[in-house]
């Protein structure tokens, strides 16, 4: 039986800008097995090859996002805090 382990996006944040926004889902099975750096590296190689600058962004408190996309060569510059009332 095949199983889908995960997938990546990338979206065109500003239309008169080269930047894309480059993002991963993993299959909470396949979860701590390397897809999502797989996925995160790829899509920012193919970004860089097309002449785009990726950015990528995950809540505060995701760890292992952040964590995956620091392994994959990109660094915190903000930080956005939801204030619910």
């Amino acid at each position: 039986m095949e199983c889908f382990w995960g997938c990546g996006y990338l979206i065109r944040v500003l239309p008169d800008k080269e930047i894309l926004d480059v993002g991963m889902w993993v299959n909470p099975v396949f979860r701590r097995q390397g897809y999502a750096t797989l996925i995160i590296s790829h899509l920012k190689e193919t970004c860089l090859k097309a002449g785009y600058t990726p950015i990528a962004g995950c809540a505060a408190d995701n760890i292992a996002s952040r964590r995956t996309l620091e392994k994959c060569g990109f660094m915190t510059k903000h930080c956005a805090i939801v204030f619910e009332f």
